[in-house]
């Protein structure tokens, strides 16, 4: 978990917060979880030498120092391998990929955490394609198994698509002339030019589909996996996700210049003098206007990228507390209902309430009632474990969902969470207390009836004197 920043106003701790962690929680486990890496998609991941190298080691390496997750590699040799690995239950996480329909069907994802632009390459003495739109009728290369296969499929089913067995076999296809456009990811295109030397290629157009990321984990094990790699990255500062961005990112200007000599061979060589020095003013105007265009562009995509995080930001959180919001809890609820109800696993459920809230705002105003709120929702974060799930439920309600949970390890954070509120000066109203109903899962629950349980816990709670937790029969 990173430190935030701003404690006692120590300048060095807001500077290096994100080194910041603390201790895992007595309690917690070491989870032993099988990964594979696409062995040659640079800078994203690759396999060089025998070892994980790229961007996606920088974010395991970030899950397992913030987490209880311990990752083993399984060994793929291709894309496609580790897409029929993942099917099989071999592998049991990747670090790096896009959502799509079909992958769907055997996996489930974390929240999105690295976005990059896709876009279209042709040989340098092709005209600007713009976008994928302004390709029909032409050769389109994309690799087997990507997501952006689906997407021509859906949003552009008449064009004339070559399914390739990597990215780098691609870049060749339309250098050889076997295709006219490639179609990938700007990072790994940029990294394969160079490190190939493919001279003759450009970036030449722009996609509208992003990547965005994420980690794509089996549905058996996304229960026990995706809240937890939901939370670290829903902690690794905006600072650590552009320091690496900037290691691995290349940079490649998109240009339309024709260097191309005109040979005049008929005229004396004074005329052909002055059609070079008119042609190369010409080049040069071009190539300056190009240029600031492709910089507004870059400009365009960094906003975009950082208004889509923090779209997904509101999206999941509740803006005054800093928890998950009702919507993302009932989302999350409901698909770690289905697991526990296929596996019978334990877990718990929490229904936390403020102890006459009404009257801290009749008394004290609605902005002491808020900074009561936000105060708490720190409280109940360092309360609870790193699996758990917590969110506003409404008002000056809160929820916790408690993954493989015993009856005893509730009552430990229940208790916990009592005292910690009980005995923590709040700003302006200085007290306050809460009441707690507590409820086990049972294998004949629905999600109605074990919160109807659960909040009929908590009105006991509230009936015998509040400040207090209660569990249900």
């Amino acid at each position: 978990m990173f430190l935030q920043s701003g404690v006692n106003n120590m300048c060095f701790l807001r500077k290096y917060q994100w080194l910041i962690i603390f201790l895992v929680p007595f309690y917690a486990q070491a989870i032993d979880v099988n990964y594979c890496v696409d062995p040659d998609w640079m800078p994203y991941e690759a396999m060089v030498n025998g070892q994980h190298k790229g961007i996606s080691k920088e974010y395991k390496q970030l899950f397992q120092e913030n987490s209880t997750i311990n990752f083993n590699r399984i060994p793929a040799k291709s894309w496609n391998e580790v897409t029929e690995f993942l099917k099989a239950g071999k592998c049991e996480l990747t670090l790096m990929l896009n959502r799509s329909s079909e992958r769907e069907q055997y996996l489930d994802f974390t929240m999105p955490y690295f976005f990059g632009p896709n876009v279209l390459v042709t040989t340098n003495n092709r005209p600007y394609v713009q976008n994928i739109s302004a390709a029909a009728g032409m050769k389109i290369g994309v690799v087997k198994g990507y997501r952006l296969v689906s997407y021509m499929e859906r949003f552009h089913p008449n064009l004339q698509v070559t399914l390739l067995d990597s990215e780098l076999n691609g870049l060749l296809a339309v250098a050889d002339g076997e295709i006219d456009v490639y179609v990938g990811s700007l990072l790994s295109i940029t990294s394969k030019l160079k490190q190939h030397n493919i001279a003759n290629l450009k970036i030449n157009g722009w996609v509208a589909i992003q990547d965005e990321l994420r980690v794509g984990v089996i549905k058996s094990r996304s229960a026990e996996l995706l809240p937890i790699l939901n939370k670290v990255i829903d902690q690794i500062p905006v600072q650590v996700h552009n320091d690496i961005l900037n290691r691995w990112s290349n940079t490649l200007v998109v240009t339309e210049t024709d260097y191309t000599l005109v040979r005049m061979i008929t005229l004396g060589a004074v005329l052909l003098l002055l059609i070079l020095g008119w042609r190369f003013q010409i080049s040069r105007k071009v190539t300056a206007t190009l240029t600031k265009k492709n910089a507004q562009l870059q400009k365009m995509s960094a906003k975009l990228e950082e208004s889509n995080r923090q779209l997904e930001y509101i999206s999941y959180h509740d803006n005054l507390t800093g928890l998950y919001n009702r919507h993302y809890f009932l989302t999350t609820f409901n698909h770690l209902f289905n697991d526990m109800q296929r596996q019978s696993h334990d877990a718990s459920l929490m229904l936390i309430d403020i102890d006459f809230f009404k009257q801290i705002n009749d008394k004290y105003g609605h902005n002491a009632g808020d900074e009561a709120l936000t105060h708490l929702g720190k409280l109940l974060k360092k309360a609870i474990r790193s699996g758990d799930v917590p969110a506003r439920w409404g008002g000056e309600e809160f929820v916790v969902l408690m993954p493989s949970t015993t009856e005893n390890d509730v009552k430990q954070v229940a208790e916990r969470l009592i005292q910690n509120i009980e005995s923590y000066q709040f700003p302006i109203i200085a007290k306050l207390t809460v009441s707690i109903g507590v409820s086990q899962f049972r294998a004949d629950d629905t999600i109605k009836t074990w919160l109807e349980r659960t909040d009929k816990a908590l009105y006991q709670a509230k009936e015998q004197g509040r400040n207090r937790i209660r569990y249900s029969a």
